[in-house]
């Protein structure tokens, strides 16, 4: 019983303790179980559903210098909530090491347009290659747009660069599209239809894809420096297609404010003005902060300082403002006003006048001095009424005392006039002035008291060539005046004599331009006794042989004129805009002192054969250079030259033993052999691009002309030649006399003075050896000739 008892209980112990380890294996696998579980839970709640992007990006325009704004079109699908924009330097499906230039874009901007301005300093301006890519945060997929090139070109300038608004300006470009007509246009600071001053307009580019003289006017912009955006499309105004080309400049905007009235009326307090503004800082005007400055007329004292009363003004975004009324918080006194706005101050605004008594009035004239045409001013105060035409402006001739009415004027309301005068055709001299005032009647001087016209001389175009027509006219010339000749550069050129009118006019006449040193230089032109003016000469090419074309390793030619005097000039053959090969210089290349330049040079080895170039001939002067295309001729029109001298000419004759340099071009041959008739005399000449030079030497063969050849063929005349072993000695002395270039088989007399001493047979390559015994004779010169049977020697035969 006991044993029994004993082993239940060991038994219960034993169940007991394989419960408890089932219960701790049961809790450790649901513990496992859980954790696994919310392990898996977590990762499930950081990893959402992969965000996507697809679609399109296109980038206009494709050539584009630092500063131009790109037109970054998207087409785009988005999942993700939000994507980003980079630029890249390669077109790969990943933005490794590319440079965010849009961050956390929405996905309702997908199919939007964005702008973004191409660096001017850092690793994107670098000329080279781009792309824009979008993607979401992750960069899980990214949309690759279009290539778009930065590099030195296109480039456009703007004449005026500044000035206040409006402004008529004109544009040129460079390094576009070539010999095309396309649609341009301009922008400022920003690629935006509301930002667009000119254009769609076509224009057409030229064979270097220049265009110039595109002008138009800039009505308003900001104050300061603005970029002046151009853009040239596909097509032209027909059929226009995205920007190929951008090209950034800058304009430089000046504030420019006006004033409707001429004047107000003097020591009266609450007059009123309105003003307008432009090229002014887009924001806000404080109220009350215009002020008003009264000067003396003459003298320019001030016055008086008055503040104003007016609204807030808004400058809008294009710089401009108003009409908007002020009011001058003060009387003023009589004088003339400047207005001052923010930190611009308008000189002469308006007047501050009243009606006055006979006499009382005072004018100013804006200049003391001029020539014919110019626009003076005309300020005047205090006049006696406001009749029409009633105010005379007046020259006294120094000579004849009488008066020309140079025009007449009328008061507004205040008694004031704000008004210019045109200086009519006068002879060269010291006009006094007087004013009328013909409402009180009353004459006298304005200030200044007097006006000189000054001569002035014109010359039409002012930009011309050597051979070309110039015009030459002037006004304000003495009288009496005649002239017959006249120095341009220092050349004299005549012309009839011609003699001035009694108003001043003189000419017009025509001659043409000489030879002068130019370079593009502007050059004095001087008539006596007359104010210089310039004339730029700009230098041309007028002969070029070949005209159009040359193989390379061929010689040509440039005829020039206008070049600057004692520059020498180097010849640079351009592709698109690397300089890839320069012509080498045999013969000139330096300007005569008339401004004549020749120069020969060879076709470079450095170009491709078939293609046309852009060639500069330049000085070490910037404006002393001319452009012309010229091709580097296919392969296939051979040549040959024999001797080939600096200047093109050749020299085709010789003696047996001269050395003979053969030039061949055009060849398509990798390796000649040249012939020397038809016998081979030089072999596997390497050819580069067509062209091979080698030596030969001129061998032992009979008199006359003989055939040079590779493929095409040249002559090459051989003459009869005798050398001598000794040339000085005594008589009986031994000489061995020896021949080449004698015909074949000829019979030969050798004679000393004329007197025969024997006879010899040339052999078959016309060549002799023989001796003789020198006569007795007396000390001195002797000729020794060898007289052949089947020829008359020439000169060239020695």
């Amino acid at each position: 019983m006991l044993t029994q008892a004993i082993n239940t209980v060991n038994k219960e112990k034993i169940n007991h303790k394989h419960k408890e380890e089932k219960r701790e294996m049961e809790k450790r696998i649901l513990t496992g179980t859980l954790t696994i579980i919310l392990l898996a839970s977590m990762i499930l709640a950081v990893i959402p559903a992969q965000a996507t992007t697809s679609g399109t990006i296109d980038v206009e325009p494709v050539y584009v210098t630092p500063g131009v704004i790109l037109k970054i079109e998207l087409a785009l699908t988005v999942t993700g909530d939000t994507f980003d924009v980079y630029v890249s330097k390669n077109g790969y499906a990943s933005i490794a090491g590319d440079l965010k230039i849009f961050s956390g874009l929405s996905k309702a901007q997908a199919g939007t347009t964005l702008y973004w301005m191409v660096p001017t300093t850092g690793d994107y301006s670098l000329t080279g290659d781009y792309w824009i890519k979008a993607t979401d945060d992750f960069g899980a997929t990214v949309v690759v747009s279009n290539k778009y090139t930065v590099g030195a070109v296109p480039t456009v300038t703007i004449d005026p660069a500044s000035g206040t608004l409006p402004k008529t300006v004109t544009i040129s470009g460079a390094g576009f599209v070539k010999s095309a007509t396309r649609q341009l246009e301009v922008y400022w600071d920003k690629y935006d239809p509301t930002n667009r001053i000119y254009g769609p307009a076509d224009v057409t580019t030229d064979a270097d894809g220049k265009f110039t003289g595109v002008t138009f006017s800039i009505t308003a912009m900001p104050k300061g420096a603005r970029s002046i955006l151009v853009y040239l499309y596909e097509g032209d105004t027909a059929s226009p297609g995205d920007a190929q080309y951008g090209a950034v400049t800058t304009f430089t905007v000046e504030p420019l404010a006006t004033v409707a009235e001429a004047s107000v009326a003097a020591d009266t307090a609450g007059t009123t003005i309105t003003l307008s503004g432009v090229g002014f800082t887009p924001g806000e005007i404080a109220k009350d902060t215009v002020t008003v400055t009264v000067r003396d007329i003459i003298t320019g004292a001030t016055l008086k300082t008055s503040a104003t009363t007016h609204d807030k003004i808004t400058v809008g975004a294009d710089g401009s403002f108003g009409p908007v009324t002020v009011t001058i918080t003060e009387a003023l006194p009589m004088g003339t006003v400047d207005v001052t706005v923010q930190d611009y101050t308008l000189i002469d605004a308006f007047l501050s006048s009243k009606i006055g008594d006979a006499g009382e009035f005072i004018v100013k004239v804006g200049a003391s001095s001029g020539n014919v045409g110019d626009t003076v001013s005309f300020l005047g105060i205090g006049f006696g009424g406001t009749g029409a035409n009633s105010i005379e402006l007046r020259f006294y001739d120094p000579i004849t005392g009488l008066p020309t009415v140079i025009k007449k004027f009328t008061p507004d309301g205040n008694g004031a006039v704000k008004d210019t005068f045109t200086v009519p055709d006068l002879a060269k001299a010291v006009y006094t002035m007087k004013v009328v005032d013909n409402n009180k009647p009353f004459e006298k001087a304005p200030s200044p008291q007097s006006y000189e016209v000054i001569p002035k001389l014109t010359i039409t175009p002012t930009t011309a060539a050597v051979g070309d027509t110039l015009t030459i006219e002037g006004t304000g010339f003495p009288y009496p005046y005649e002239a017959e000749k006249i120095y341009i550069g220092g050349v004299e050129h005549t012309f009839t004599k011609t003699a001035s009118l009694a108003n001043g006019k003189w000419g017009p006449l025509s001659f043409t331009l000489k030879d002068v040193s130019g370079g593009g230089l502007a050059l004095n032109v001087e008539l006596t006794g007359i104010p210089i003016v310039k004339l730029k000469v700009i230098p041309t090419l007028p002969v070029i042989t070949p005209a159009a074309e040359a193989n390379i390793g061929d010689l040509v030619y440039l005829g020039g004129k206008g070049w600057l005097a004692g520059e020498s000039v180097t010849i640079s053959f351009i592709k698109d805009t690397t300089v890839v090969a320069t012509g080498v210089i045999t013969l000139g290349g330096t300007a005569a002192s008339d401004g004549k330049l020749g120069v020969w040079f060879m076709m470079p080895t450095g170009l491709t054969p078939g293609e046309t170039y852009k060639v500069v001939v330049a000085g070490t002067t910037e404006t002393n250079k001319v452009e012309i295309s010229y091709k580097a001729k296919a392969l296939g029109d051979t040549k040959i030259y024999l001797n080939r001298q600096p200047d093109n000419t050749q020299v085709t004759k010789g003696y047996v033993g001269d050395p003979l340099v053969i030039i061949g071009t055009g060849t398509t041959d990798a390796k000649e052999t040249v012939y020397w008739d038809g016998t081979a005399i030089a072999t596997d000449i390497p050819v580069t691009k067509g062209y091979f030079t080698t030596t030969i030497t001129i061998p032992e063969t009979t008199h006359g002309a003989h055939t040079v050849e590779y493929s095409p063929s040249a002559t090459f005349t051989v003459y009869a030649e005798i050398k001598l072993s000794l040339t000085q000695g005594y008589y009986g002395n031994v000489t061995t006399i020896s021949g080449t270039g004698f015909p074949a088989g000829d019979t030969i007399t050798i004679k000393w003075q004329g007197i025969p001493l024997k006879t010899v047979t040339a052999d078959s390559k016309g060549s002799f050896t023989t001796t003789i015994t020198v006569p007795t004779s007396s000390p001195g010169l002797y000729r020794i000739d060898a007289e052949p049977t089947l020829f008359t020697p020439t000169t060239d035969d020695v």
